[in-house]
This record gives C-alpha cells, sequence and structure tokens, in this order.
C-alpha cells in the first residue's frame, strides 16, 4: 500500500531546550511553545532514563526572531516601550482584582444551605445532633485504624447533606471530630516531603471564624492574620481572603472546624 505522506518530505527538526536557550531564549520564553519529551539517549541503559525536552526548530526561531525585535523596539523607543509595559501591568491587575472580586462574591451564594430541601425527617434536629455527636467516639478507630478522622469526617458531612436539619446538626459531630482529631504542633518533628501549613497559634476559634466567613471581617483583621502567618498584607480586600485562604489550601470557606482542616491536610 503506497504511503500517504507526500514523497521526499523530511520531518520537521526538534532541538533540545539546551540548543533552544542558545537562540537567546529564557526558560520562561520555551513555556510558551509546545514540546514533547523523550528518553534521553545518553542514559540507554538506565532503568528509568530522564525525559529531556524537544522542541520545533523554526517555532523556536520565530519566537527568538519576534523576541530581538521586542528588544530592539525597546532600545529605540524606551519611552514607548515603558508605557505599553506600563499599561499590561496595570490591565492585569484590575483583571485580577476582578477575578477576585466575582471568586470571593459567590462565597455566600454557594453556601450548601442555600440549595438544600427543608428539614423532611422525622426525628427533630436535636436527635440527629446526639446521633451525629456519638458517631465519633463510636466509629472513630484509634490512631492507624481504618476509620480514621478522614472517614469519619467524610461520613458526617455526607450525612449532612441530606436536608437542612442534618445540616446543621452535623456541625456537633464535626465539632467534635474537630477537638479529638490528632495534630501536629508547630515546634513537632516533621518527616514528611514538607512541612504542614499551621496556624503561628492553638487560638483555634479566631481561625474558624476568620476561614470560615471571611468575608465578614474587617480589611484589618484580614492584614493582620496576613502577618501572623507571614503572608504579604498588600492588596484589596477579596485578594485578602484568596491569600489567606490559599495559604490553608482552601477554594472557598473552610467547610469545618479550621483545626480539622489542619489534621485532615497533615494526613
Amino acid at each position: 500500500m503506497a504511503s500517504l505522506e507526500p514523497a521526499g518530505e523530511a520531518a520537521p527538526k526538534r532541538i533540545t531546550a539546551t540548543t533552544a536557550r542558545g537562540h537567546g531564549l529564557t526558560k520562561y520564553d520555551l513555556g510558551r511553545l509546545f514540546c514533547t519529551y523523550v528518553p534521553n539517549p545518553r542514559q540507554k541503559r538506565a532503568a528509568d532514563p530522564q525525559k529531556i525536552r524537544l522542541y520545533l526548530e523554526t517555532e523556536v526561531q520565530q519566537l527568538a526572531a519576534a523576541k530581538k525585535a521586542r528588544l530592539n523596539y525597546e532600545a529605540e523607543y524606551p519611552e514607548e516601550a515603558a508605557e505599553a509595559k506600563a499599561a499590561a501591568k496595570a490591565a492585569t491587575k484590575a483583571a485580577a482584582l476582578e477575578a477576585a472580586r466575582t471568586m470571593v462574591s459567590g462565597f455566600e451564594r454557594r453556601a450548601p444551605t442555600n440549595s438544600m430541601p427543608a428539614g423532611s425527617t422525622l426525628l427533630p434536629q436535636e436527635v440527629w445532633r446526639v446521633i451525629f455527636t456519638h458517631l465519633v467516639p463510636d466509629t472513630l478507630d484509634p490512631l492507624g485504624g481504618l476509620r480514621g478522622p478522614d472517614t469519619v469526617a467524610r461520613d458526617i458531612m455526607r450525612a449532612g447533606l441530606a436536608c437542612r436539619d442534618m445540616w446543621h446538626a452535623s456541625r456537633e459531630g464535626l465539632d467534635k471530630l474537630a477537638a479529638v482529631a490528632p495534630i501536629l504542633s508547630s515546634d513537632e518533628c516533621w518527616l514528611g516531603p514538607h512541612r504542614p501549613l499551621l496556624p503561628p497559634s492553638s487560638d483555634w476559634p479566631a481561625w474558624d471564624a476568620l476561614l470560615r466567613q471571611p468575608t465578614k471581617h474587617k480589611l484589618a483583621d484580614l492584614k493582620q492574620a496576613a502577618r501572623d502567618l507571614n503572608l504579604r498584607v498588600s492588596g484589596t480586600k477579596p485578594e485578602l481572603v484568596l491569600r489567606l485562604l490559599g495559604h490553608f489550601e482552601l477554594r472557598a470557606p473552610c467547610p469545618m472546624p479550621v483545626r480539622l482542616w489542619v489534621a485532615l491536610k497533615q494526613k
């Protein structure tokens, strides 16, 4: 069967990242190009050879030419180039601020109870509170057991999504679990790949109030919390809210007691 590829057409030439940087490109510049990963030919006998990146030579040359033209323009017209950079920076900052505002404004609308049916079970909320609080001592295994804090927390939260009464009652169970979940303090030895993120103090009620309803706090309170965590304190209120949540690997207000969240993250 005849080949469908045009006769005599050579495959496009690909070059390594080292060769590409010889064209005046940086690692950041190369990040804008598509690359393929192939085993390092110098490690053919290795059981797990290291991968190297290959780029299309034509794309590298085009990017290098565009970069050279931009640098020449900035050298010839420094004032215009500076104004363009300032305008681009301002536009990027404005877009980031608007994105932060949009994300933070959606926190209240995404509250679970806003879309839950009202209580429809035969048991009153007080009875469900007793059931949820007994789930912790009755089903939580000792340290190293099969039913650790993560499993119990998952069961409580899933059951709490049934209706609004069970949701409010499940808060009691999560509070009980947060009080007994094992957690590393900031001065204990950590053997993992990176040290866990811990608040600088054990004032858990204060962190609960901050991270579970961050938009209700004043800008000064958010800045003080950022200082306590050695985070950058500049920016608007929405930006600070997202920065504090991001420190604890949260994309929205904390759905459980902060002490329990940190304990589960450590696990």
